[in-house]
């Protein structure tokens, strides 16, 4: 008997709730206003896919400076229409907003050993804000002599890099286990050194690709600008340096050309906000041409949800620098849950909690 009397009171409540709700949308509007996400505002760049590669050698350690990596990588990319600038800490003692202005992904090599960490507070802000704006970033390590300067861009995203592993001779062409993912689109093997570094991987960073069980190349994709992590920068390493094919083994180059495409930012999700009844979301272009036929989805993992867990949708066409706000169906439900939001191949989540038809980020 007691709980007929519970329940229909529940029902009760929830039909005055939506009458409420109906009756009263200025109280809507404050309600979303006072609740909705904080997240920062997009602030892209330049659309041109230009790359800086950034070796961190400054010229006072083992010499593994611009010079090793400016040569067949850049021909690489530039056939496939990417403009890349190779330089080092030699060249460019600092790296500023204004340096980073003109280009839309960093690769940053950590090729100074024995460093105990050559970026200032002010340089890892600005490499975090770059990527957080939207672009593009690869860090690759090698072993224990070679951290320090990936880490301090790295550990920030969850991308601890430490120690040595041996994964047969310098130059060697190792087959390692790919998940799937673009960065592998036609890539069986890759080159490796004899002495690569590791790394530990936490959420939301993810492994891609590990070797002998070793992790091997590990991601970051929350809807910011994407990163990548590699153990060995030696991928990148000139054809003939030291006796090896280097970049030009196996499937290294469309690797590397995979890296790049995968980088190149064109669809970032900007603010997520609840409210009443809806989910909404910004979508925007920061490529260098209008996207079109761009898929998205909002979902809601977690808690009880009754109406409203999924839903999708396309663009049709998202101009230059053009933004878009979507919308889920309805929610009702009840309880904490995740709000997932996936356009094109980039994702952000963030927690919520559903109070009936309202959704509180």
């Amino acid at each position: 008997m007691r709980n007929g009397i519970w329940t229909k009171g529940l029902v009760i409540g929830i039909i005055l709730f939506f009458i409420g709700a109906s009756a009263l949308p200025s109280i809507s509007g404050n309600l979303t206003e006072v609740f909705k996400n904080k997240s920062s505002n997009l602030n892209p760049i330049s659309s041109k896919a230009n790359i800086l590669v950034y070796a961190t050698e400054d010229g006072s350690s083992y010499i593994y400076d611009r010079t090793v990596f400016n040569i067949d990588f850049p021909i690489i990319l530039e056939n496939y229409g990417y403009t890349v600038t190779v330089t080092d800490r030699i060249m460019t003692p600092t790296i500023t907003d204004s340096l980073l202005a003109n280009y839309k992904e960093l690769w940053i090599l950590s090729s100074k050993r024995y460093s105990s960490g050559v970026f200032s507070s002010n340089e890892i802000n600005t490499i975090l804000a770059f990527r957080n704006a939207g672009n593009g970033l690869l860090i690759m390590a090698d072993h224990y002599d070679y951290v320090d300067d990936a880490n301090q861009i790295s550990v920030p995203l969850g991308v601890t890099f430490f120690g040595l592993v041996y994964h047969g001779p310098s130059g060697n062409l190792i087959y390692p286990q790919f998940q799937s993912h673009p960065l592998f689109t036609g890539v069986t093997t890759i080159v490796s050194s004899e002495d690569d570094g590791k790394m530990n991987v936490n959420n939301p960073a993810q492994i891609v690709a590990t070797y002998q069980g070793d992790n091997l190349i590990a991601i970051l994709n929350n809807g910011e600008g994407k990163v990548v992590f590699d153990v060995t920068f030696t991928r990148l390493f000139n054809a003939g340096f030291g006796g090896h094919n280097w970049i030009l083994s196996g499937d290294t180059p469309q690797y590397v050309k995979n890296i790049a495409d995968w980088l190149n930012p064109n669809i970032v999700i900007g603010n997520i906000t609840g409210g009443l009844f809806k989910v909404k979301a910004q979508i925007k272009n920061i490529g260098g041409a209008a996207a079109t036929n761009v898929a998205w989805k909002i979902e809601l993992t977690g808690g009880l949800i009754i109406l409203g867990k999924l839903t999708t949708g396309t663009i049709a066409t998202l101009a230059v620098n053009g933004t878009q706000t979507v919308s889920s169906k309805m929610i009702f439900g009840f309880g904490k849950t995740v709000v997932k939001v996936t356009a094109d191949t980039t994702t952000k989540s963030v927690n919520a909690t559903v109070l009936l038809v309202f959704i509180k980020i």
